[in-house]
């Protein structure tokens, strides 16, 4: 039902353009965010490229090394497992950004509407809860081997901490990614709307 007032005007019509100003200065802020985030998302993933980079330069001389000098070097496997846990929790982020995890549409390809954006909407949330609890624990883990100073002890002494930082690192960045997904969700059909 829609009220006129005394100036002819409906209040409906007035509740829906603030609504509509609002949204759409939210609509922006998130934006402006998302923009923000994925020069994060792009460092991280430089880095991860980086690494497999390293890791393919790190291979390549071992194997030189042992089959032209008949001198084997043992570290070049541990350097490559270390900065292959670098290059996935660096990378996840920014593959999540731009739908490139695999996805098991079992379900939601027979999904439409409203439906599937409610469905959408929980998965996003949940996996952001997931990926919430998992940087939370894998923080925690990496500030105590950083406070009692844990060091590997393979081919290379490796600090441990170094080795879980990626894993709070990435976490974080999902958790965030997911978390913009989400608002992606729901801003988008109210801006659309409005």
């Amino acid at each position: 039902m829609i009220k006129v007032n005394d100036k002819g005007s409906s209040v409906a019509y007035k509740e829906r353009s603030v609504v509509n100003k609002v949204g759409l200065k939210i609509y922006k802020v998130y934006s402006t965010f998302n923009k923000f985030f994925s020069k994060i998302e792009n460092l991280f993933l430089y880095i991860a490229g980086i690494s497999i980079l390293s890791i393919l330069i790190a291979i390549c001389y071992g194997v030189f090394a042992r089959e032209v000098f008949n001198s084997p070097v043992l570290w070049t496997n541990d350097l490559a497992g270390y900065l292959l846990v670098y290059a996935v929790f660096f990378a996840s982020p920014w593959i999540l950004k731009n739908n490139g995890h695999v996805k098991v549409d079992l379900i939601l390809g027979n999904l439409q509407g409203r439906v599937l954006k409610y469905v959408n909407l929980l998965i996003t949330f949940g996996s952001s809860i997931v990926t919430f609890i998992f940087f939370w624990f894998s923080l925690k883990v990496t500030l105590s081997s950083y406070n009692r100073g844990v060091v590997l002890l393979d081919n290379i002494p490796w600090p441990e901490y170094l080795l879980l930082l990626p894993l709070a690192l990435g976490s974080l960045l999902l958790t965030i990614r997911f978390l913009i997904i989400f608002t992606n969700l729901l801003l988008k059909e109210k801006v659309i709307e409005t």
